[in-house]
């Protein structure tokens, strides 16, 4: 295994909670879906704050042996956001965030969830993978920006981590735009993906939040934009989609925290807050 690769592995894997009563066991849940977007930040205080405007419940992190300290948004099922910030790196990935987050702050990856390794396991048999401790990452550069974890819910979550005031009830869909789509959609495709294809009104910066194509999970979807769409450079995450009980509450929440957003409840249902209002990334509330 590349020493890069699996230091970012066993690093991932020690910012995770584990949790060995793995509801996986249980039939009638889905085996594959979008879990958690890791995102840097330069203050973890203010980005918390910051999410917290946007109505979300914050689950405080710990600070970890390499630098990071973190704090999550989380959902019932493990799927969530992870704010990420670096004091002092002591190692590889810790120096990347470092580094990313002088660039710029926003999502730097996104992972998928997969409750059944075996099966994963078969599904990835074309694609060179590495699996530590209930993380697999690609070796495929075209796709280091995505990783498979079994589950991300852990012992220590309670109720009140996931009453959020903006009434989201779950992460619904996260927004990529690679500069190749094709590992990506091929990827997809082997994983036993559905997709829809929008043919009349495809997205780009005139029209950002209409995907070209969308990949459906049972619970989740991968919306997939052309590379115009990325807000900064060589970082394919754009955004994410949050699905809500009360969009109307959602915008009051926004609207008394002073939040600016772009609204479309009449037509779709749906509020919007801009990357520039944001950490670049688009933030999608949708009934």
């Amino acid at each position: 295994m590349d020493v890069r690769i699996r230091n970012i592995a066993v690093t991932l894997c020690a910012l995770m909670p584990t949790w060995n009563g793995l509801a996986s066991e249980v039939r009638h849940e889905p085996t594959l879906g979008v879990d958690h977007i890791p995102i840097v930040v330069r203050n973890l205080e203010r980005a918390t704050q910051w999410f917290k405007d946007l109505g979300f419940a914050i689950k405080p992190g710990r600070a970890h042996r390499n630098g990071i300290r973190n704090a999550h948004i989380k959902f019932a099922n493990g799927a969530g956001l992870e704010l990420i910030v670096v004091d002092v790196p002591s190692d590889s990935l810790a120096l990347r965030y470092k580094r990313e987050a002088k660039h710029a702050q926003g999502p730097m990856f996104v992972s998928f969830y997969a409750r059944d390794t075996a099966l994963l396991k078969g599904l990835l048999g074309n694609y060179p993978h590495q699996h530590h401790r209930g993380l697999t990452t690609l070796s495929s550069p075209a796709l280091s920006y995505l990783f498979f974890v079994r589950d991300n819910r852990s012992p220590s979550d309670r109720a009140g981590h996931f009453s959020h005031t903006n009434t989201a009830k779950h992460m619904h869909a996260v927004w990529l735009a690679p500069k190749r789509s094709v590992e990506l959609e091929g990827l997809l495709k082997d994983l036993d993906l559905t997709m829809s294809e929008n043919k009349t009104d495809r997205g780009s910066k005139a029209r950002p939040f209409v995907p070209r194509r969308t990949y459906h999970f049972t619970d989740s979807e991968v919306r997939l934009f052309g590379p115009d769409s990325q807000i900064v450079t060589d970082r394919p995450v754009i955004g994410v989609t949050f699905k809500v009980h009360d969009v109307e509450r959602a915008a009051k929440t926004l609207t008394q925290t002073g939040v600016p957003f772009s609204s479309d409840i009449e037509a779709s249902r749906r509020i919007i807050v801009h990357p520039r209002e944001s950490l670049s990334m688009w933030i999608e509330f949708r009934e």
